[in-house]
């Protein structure tokens, strides 16, 4: 019965390597005491099953424990696994890394863990510091790089001067205001003509602001 199976998991130590089969009002109490493996798939399984759209408490506990993230953060998908699964792992970082709830310090260690670049546009939970260190996770959609920009200004001049030739004819779609394109225009060792491609990009009305 589901009342043993409480006092099972609650008194015996021992992990499950999966939740398949597992019925959902047990899985939170596996959660609480770690008697899941940290493995991606087991958090996807456990978000699946409760058809959530964030993620729960539980989830966000288990994954603040430093022996939990630390293996996370060596835990991969597999080669075989589909473009779905890879996304899904995707939504689910970015859900963790904008949420309040996950400290900085799993956000830090979970960095080698991300499979591709994040659509973030949610920064106000990630740290100058943080940013920093996963300044090459980012996803170059406009949006995501606005939300770097406005939240994390030197982090987005540093990825702007690494991938200048893909960032800055997104500049009309990032939308910087005029002090912004003015500070772009001063990194230190812009050429003349990575300058006037910035300038070339600039709004007449803001380009009335810095001239």
């Amino acid at each position: 019965s589901n009342e043993i199976m409480q006092k099972v998991i609650t008194n015996v130590p021992f992990q499950l390597e999966s939740l398949d089969g597992i019925p959902k009002e047990l899985q939170t109490l596996l959660f609480t005491h770690e008697r899941v493996a940290p493995q991606w798939r087991n958090l996807l399984a456990h978000k699946t099953a409760f058809e959530a759209d964030g993620i729960s408490q539980e989830a966000i506990d288990y994954i603040n424990k430093e022996t939990i993230y630390k293996q996370l953060s060596q835990d991969r998908l597999p080669e075989e696994a589909s473009s779905a699964q890879r996304r899904d792992l995707s939504g689910y970082l970015i859900r963790l890394y904008e949420s309040a709830k996950l400290s900085q310090t799993a956000k830090m260690a979970l960095i080698p863990a991300i499979p591709e670049p994040l659509y973030l546009v949610d920064f106000k939970n990630i740290s100058n510091k943080l940013a920093e260190k996963m300044m090459d996770k980012f996803s170059f959609a406009p949006l995501c790089l606005q939300g770097l920009m406005n939240n994390h200004f030197h982090v987005f001049q540093k990825l702007l001067v690494g991938h200048w030739d893909e960032i800055t004819p997104l500049l009309p779609q990032i939308r910087p205001d005029s002090q912004q394109y003015i500070a772009l225009l001063n990194i230190p060792g812009v050429t003349s003509d990575q300058a006037q491609k910035i300038y070339d990009t600039i709004d007449p009305g803001i380009m009335r602001q810095i001239v």
